[in-house]
C-alpha cells in the first residue's frame, strides 16, 4: 500500500537550467540554417552542429519569414511585485542614506519595500501583509538585479566628525597646505613631508576569524588577560615610502632598558605614569623625529600632525623651528579621511600586531605576554606593514601626495549634509580630540548646498510615490541654546610666530590658573586645620570645666548621704597556735 503525503512544493531561489536549449550561438545557427538550406534534413545539420532540433525547425521556418537569423528570445517575464522604476527609487535611497551615515539593515530595506508598496496600492502577496515587511525571496531577488548594492558592516564615525567633515574645513586645509609648500623646494618635490600619530598596543590582542567546526554556539580564542597593559606607540611614516623608527611610551615611572628587547632598530623608549602622550613626554618625540630626519634649517621638514593638545607646547615649537620642522595641523575630527597613517597604515598594522601575539600565545601556551614583550610586537607588524605600498597609497587617497585638493567627491561630504552645520565641540563625544585653538571653522555652505541638490533630485515629480517622500531624509533638529563653549580647533601652522604666540600665552593663562587654584586649595586646608585645631582645644577646655563643677558639687552638696557601717575589722591571723591552744583560747 502506497501511503501519500502531502509536501509543499516550492520554487528554488536560482533556478540552474539543466539543458541548453535556446543558449545557441547566432553563429552556429546560421551554419544549421544554411545545411538546411543546401539540402540536409534538420534532424541530420542539429546533430552535426550539435544544436537542438526543435531549435532549428524554428530558425529554418523563421528564415523563410525574414533573412536574418537571431537567437529566439522569451515570451515571457518573470513576475515582479514591485516594478523596475520603483526598485530603482528604493535602491537609489538606500546609497544615499548610507552616505549619510544613516544605512537601512536588510529588515529595515524590507519594511520599506512593503510601505512603498502600501502606499502605491499594489498588490502583493499575503506573508507581506502579515509580517508587515516584504519576503525574504523578494529582497535576495532586489539584490541580484540591483548589483551595486552590498551588505556591509559598517565603521563607527562619531556626530562630532561626521559634521566637522565639510567641504569648508577640506577647503581651508589644503589651502594652507598649498602655502606651505611654496616656502621651500623640498615640499613641492614631497621628499620631506611626514605624518605622525599615536596608536595603542596592548598586551592583550582583538580576536579575529578562525576555522571552527559548525554548528557550535560558541568559539573561543585564548587571550593573555581579561584586561591589558596599554603602551602608546608612535609612528611617523614619509610620503615617499619611507618609515621612521618607532617611539613607545609604557605606563612606567622610570623608563628600564629591559621594556625595549627586540624593538624596532632606531626605536625610542619613554616613560611616565600613565603611558600616555602628553606635553612634557613631546618634546622627546620631537628630538627624536628631528634626529631621524636630519632637520636643520638648510634642509627643512613638514610634519602633520592631528589637533591634540598634547603636541603643542612652547618647549615643543620652539624646538621644532630652531630646528627646521614646519608643523601643520589637520582640522579637528577630520583624521578619519584625511590623516595617511588613519587611512592606509594602522590597519594592517593592528591586523599585523594582533597576529604576532596569537602567534606567541601559540608557541608559549598558558604564558601571557607582558609589558616587556610589546616592543617586538611591535617590530614583527612595522616590519610587515610599513611597506613602501601601503605608506605611498595613504598619501595618495587623502590627496597629499601628489597634491590633488579635488580628491573628495560630493558623496564624501553627505554626512555633514545632516545638520548644515559646523559646531563638533558643542557635541558631547567620549571619543573626541582635545583642541587647541580659538578661530571658529567656517559654515560648510558649498557641501550644504551640494547635498541638498542631491536630495532634491530624488523628490522630483514621478508616477509613484518614492521612499522619500514615504521616509525622508535624515535631518538634524535645530540646535538649543548651550552654554559657553570650549575652545574651538582650527587648521593651522603652529611653528609660525602668530600662532606659536597664542600657544604661549594661553600656556601662561593656564599656569597663572593652576598657581591661583593651588593658592586656594592651600588656604582652604590651612583654614580647616585651624578650625579643626580650635575644636579639639574647645573640647579639652569643655571637659575640664565639666570635671571642676562635678567635684565641687559634691564638697557643696546638701543632700544626706546614708554611708553604709565601717566593715568589722578582721583577725589577724594566728601563727604558732595548736588546736588544743585554741580551744583554751575559746573558753
Amino acid at each position: 500500500m502506497w501511503q501519500i503525503t502531502n509536501l509543499r512544493s516550492r520554487m528554488v531561489r536560482n533556478y540552474k537550467p539543466k539543458t541548453n536549449r535556446k543558449l545557441t550561438s547566432p553563429r552556429k545557427l546560421k551554419a544549421a540554417v544554411a545545411l538546411v538550406k543546401a539540402g540536409w534534413s534538420i534532424r541530420k545539420a542539429a546533430k552535426d552542429k550539435g544544436i537542438n532540433r526543435q531549435t532549428l525547425f524554428k530558425a529554418c521556418k523563421k528564415k523563410n519569414k525574414q533573412p536574418d537569423v537571431s537567437p529566439p528570445q522569451l515570451t515571457y517575464n518573470s513576475r515582479s511585485v514591485l516594478s523596475p522604476e520603483i526598485e530603482k527609487s528604493i535602491s537609489d535611497y538606500c546609497i544615499q542614506v548610507a552616505q549619510m551615515g544613516y544605512g537601512l539593515t536588510v529588515l529595515k530595506c524590507r519594511e520599506l519595500a512593503f510601505e512603498v508598496a502600501q502606499k502605491n496600492n499594489i498588490q502583493m502577496p499575503l506573508n507581506w501583509t502579515k509580517e508587515q515587511r516584504a519576503g525574504i525571496d523578494w529582497y535576495h531577488g532586489f539584490r541580484n538585479r540591483h548589483p551595486e548594492l552590498s551588505v556591509r558592516t559598517p565603521e563607527g564615525c562619531s556626530i562630532a566628525r561626521a559634521m566637522a567633515f565639510n567641504r569648508a574645513n577640506v577647503k581651508l586645509f589644503f589651502d594652507k597646505f598649498a602655502e606651505v609648500r611654496e616656502r621651500h623646494p623640498s615640499f613641492v618635490d614631497d621628499s620631506r613631508i611626514y605624518n605622525l600619530d599615536e596608536s595603542c598596543t596592548s598586551t592583550v590582542q582583538n580576536t579575529r576569524k578562525i576555522i571552527a567546526p559548525k554548528g557550535v554556539k560558541q568559539v573561543h580564542q585564548v587571550k593573555g588577560a581579561e584586561r591589558g597593559v596599554s603602551v602608546t606607540t608612535c609612528d611617523i611614516i614619509g610620503a615617499y615610502g619611507t618609515v621612521l623608527p618607532p617611539v613607545h611610551i609604557f605606563p612606567r615611572k622610570k623608563f628600564v632598558p629591559d621594556l625595549m628587547i627586540n624593538c624596532y632598530p632606531g626605536a625610542l623608549g619613554l616613560g611616565n605614569e600613565k603611558g600616555y602622550m602628553t606635553k612634557e613626554t613631546f618634546p622627546a618625540v620631537m628630538s627624536h623625529f628631528i634626529k631621524c630626519t636630519g632637520a636643520t634649517p638648510n634642509n627643512p621638514a613638514l610634519l602633520l600632525l592631528d589637533n591634540v593638545e598634547s603636541h603643542f607646547s612652547t618647549q615643543t615649537l620652539d624646538l621644532a623651528k630652531n630646528n627646521g620642522v614646519t608643523v601643520l595641523t589637520f582640522p579637528p575630527h577630520c583624521t578619519h579621511k584625511m590623516q595617511p597613517l588613519d587611512v592606509g597604515f594602522f590597519g594592517p598594522f593592528k591586523a599585523y600586531y594582533d597576529a604576532a601575539v596569537n602567534t606567541y600565545l601559540a608557541n608559549n601556551p598558558a604564558c601571557p605576554p607582558t609589558i616587556y614583550r610589546v616592543a617586538g610586537f611591535v617590530n614583527d607588524a612595522l616590519l610587515k606593514a610599513a611597506t613602501p605600498l601601503n605608506i605611498i597609497k595613504s598619501f595618495q587617497v587623502t590627496g597629499i601626495v601628489p597634491f590633488n585638493r579635488d580628491i573628495f567627491t560630493d558623496s564624501d561630504f553627505m554626512m555633514a549634509a545632516v545638520t548644515l552645520r559646523s559646531d563638533p565641540s558643542l557635541l558631547p563625544d567620549g571619543n573626541q580630540e582635545t583642541t587647541v585653538s580659538t578661530p571658529e571653522t567656517p559654515t560648510p555652505e558649498a557641501s550644504s548646498a551640494v547635498a541638498s541638490e542631491l536630495i532634491d533630485d530624488t523628490r522630483r515629480s514621478k508616477d509613484f510615490v518614492t521612499p522619500a517622500d514615504i521616509r525622508g531624509f535624515p535631518k538634524a533638529k535645530p540646535k538649543e541654546k548651550q552654554r559657553k563653549p570650549r575652545r574651538k580647533g582650527k587648521v593651522m601652522v603652529a611653528t609660525d610666530t602668530p600662532e606659536k604666540a597664542e600657544i604661549s600665552q594661553r600656556e601662561e593663562q593656564a599656569e597663572l590658573k593652576k598657581q591661583q587654584t593651588e593658592e586656594r586649595k592651600r588656604k582652604r586646608l590651612e583654614k580647616q586645620a585651624a578650625d579643626s585645631s580650635k575644636t579639639r582645644r574647645t573640647r579639652r577646655n569643655t571637659k575640664r570645666a565639666l570635671t571642676y563643677e562635678s567635684d565641687n558639687s559634691e564638697e557643696t552638696d546638701d543632700v544626706n548621704v546614708v554611708t553604709p557601717p565601717p566593715a568589722p575589722k578582721s583577725t589577724p591571723p594566728l601563727s604558732g597556735v595548736t588546736m588544743g591552744q585554741l580551744r583554751t583560747i575559746k573558753r
